[in-house]
């Protein structure tokens, strides 16, 4: 009998055959699955106690991974993604009444910041730089400011994207899934999430507090943060992975749509090309095209009135004969008021927080509507607000570190990366347009682009180096100390 005849038992030292040896799983993996289950088990509480038992209770679970983080990168990286993806249902229905109760995530990002100051300083990066640099006219801003714990707080708005830095940094350096799991987990919060806030949580006038911090902009995000997460994971995803992530990527699109904050729909809707294009294939294309068009149709047929609020509000912005107050919300007087204010204090600005002080001192006329007249307003536009406020010094930096995605990625096109870098850089331009720079939805893409762009061994290229040697990222291999 030849050696090629013999049963693999007989190789087997112990004359039995030796059972094959499955890779043990990663970190990302383990933590992603217990997630999504746990995210899976306390959403539908929702449809019995009500959107608000259901949010504490996944903020909750968002904080301790978080603090898990400490001895578990992938853990922490995972926790910090879904509180930045809860953060819009957090901030109005949990953390309200108190500043502390308010900034308790960002208290904590500042802590790890500190913790990790070392690793912060030598970061040696465009994005990061340009960060900096933007952050410090912001507190020099300070100096002249009108509202001197207003701008403590712009500041710290902005100082915990270092924070975020920190989370993602350690963890892309320990686990190669952990971008995929985090697709996984962030856009099933945000799709489940968003069935059950648009079934038992849209009339938030019932919720005590939470009308008052209700913002149509803001709440957008809380599906645009899946969408997000789904275009910095979907490359990684396996066939049925990526028709998985591309149904959760259509759901969440409608959420968006139905809140009815244009702004973050325009933002919503440059992600889906995006996910085509990094789909690998024609036919799965089609597939994922004919899923959206019936997903598409049952959310219309479900939440009909809904949808119809929301074209409505498209179509008024479009309408070139209605009222520009109309048309804008209002929108339109805060931007002539930002631009009032930067003609007249072109280079520095009136100081970082000053923008209602000068809102409410500013009269009416030269094509104002009348819009808020006699009460302090917010810009609603960080573009607006940075151009008032920190004038033309400080709307340099803003917009050289939002552009500096695009240009990034063009110099690492050869791996992949441009696409990246350029729907960073549009989603943050149109972003900006409506919203402040508070959104840690905002910051979660841009740092993860970071990430993914400076990273030794988080980028495409070295995921393909190891994944042809067959091999995989070490434990603890590109984390700060």
């Amino acid at each position: 009998m030849s050696s090629a005849s013999l049963p693999a038992s007989a190789w087997s030292p112990t004359g039995f055959a030796e059972p094959r040896t499955r890779p043990a799983a990663s970190p990302s993996r383990k933590w992603g699955i217990r997630l999504v289950f746990l995210t899976l088990l306390i959403w539908p509480i929702g449809f019995v106690a009500g959107i608000r038992p259901a949010v504490m209770a996944l903020t909750m679970v968002g904080f301790a991974a978080a603090v898990g983080g400490l001895k578990s990168p992938s853990l922490g990286m995972l926790g910090i993604g879904l509180l930045c993806t809860l953060e819009p249902l957090t901030n109005a229905l949990v953390l309200i009444g108190t500043i502390f109760r308010w900034n308790t995530l960002n208290y904590w990002l500042v802590l790890i910041i500190v913790l990790n100051g070392i690793f912060l300083i030598r970061r040696n990066d465009l994005q990061t730089r340009l960060l900096e640099i933007w952050l410090a006219v912001i507190c020099l801003g300070l100096i002249h400011s009108t509202d001197f714990n207003a701008g403590v707080q712009e500041i710290l708005e902005i100082v915990v994207a270092f924070g975020l830095l920190v989370y993602l940094w350690k963890a892309a350096g320990t686990d190669d899934e952990i971008w995929l799991w985090m697709a996984y987990l962030n856009a099933t919060v945000a799709a489940v999430g968003g069935l059950v806030f648009f079934v038992v949580g849209a009339d938030l006038v019932d919720v005590a507090g939470a009308s008052d911090n209700f913002n149509r902009n803001a709440w957008a995000y809380l599906p645009v943060v899946g969408l997000f997460s789904i275009c910095l994971g979907i490359s990684r995803a396996s066939r049925k992975g990526q028709l998985v992530l591309a149904a959760l990527g259509i759901v969440n699109a409608g959420w968006v749509f139905m809140v009815g904050s244009r702004g973050g729909a325009f933002v919503g809707l440059i992600c889906l090309p995006y996910l085509l294009a990094q789909m690998k294939g024609n036919t799965r294309r089609a597939i994922v095209l004919a899923a959206w068009a019936a997903i598409g149709a049952a959310v219309y047929v479900s939440f009909h009135d809904r949808l119809e609020h929301s074209f409505e509000r498209i179509s008024i912005l479009l309408d070139k004969q209605a009222d520009p107050r109309a048309r804008t919300s209002g929108r339109s007087d805060l931007v002539l008021a930002g631009w009032r204010i930067f003609q007249e204090h072109p280079v520095f600005g009136v100081g970082s927080a000053s923008y209602p002080y000068y809102w409410l001192r500013m009269r009416n006329g030269n094509a104002m509507t009348g819009y808020g007249f006699g009460i302090e307003r917010p810009a609603h536009s960080g573009w607006i607000r940075t151009l008032a406020e920190n004038g033309l010094v400080g709307f340099t930096f803003h917009a050289l570190y939002v552009l500096s995605f695009a240009v990034v990625g063009w110099r690492k096109r050869r791996e992949g990366l441009f696409p990246l870098g350029l729907l960073v850089t549009a989603a943050l331009a149109i972003a900006y347009i409506s919203i402040e720079m508070q959104a840690k939805g905002l910051w979660f893409l841009a740092i993860s682009a970071t990430v993914l762009f400076h990273h030794p061994t988080a980028g495409p290229r070295a995921l393909a180096r190891r994944r042809a040697r067959g091999g995989s990222v070490s434990p603890g291999h590109g984390a700060p100390a």
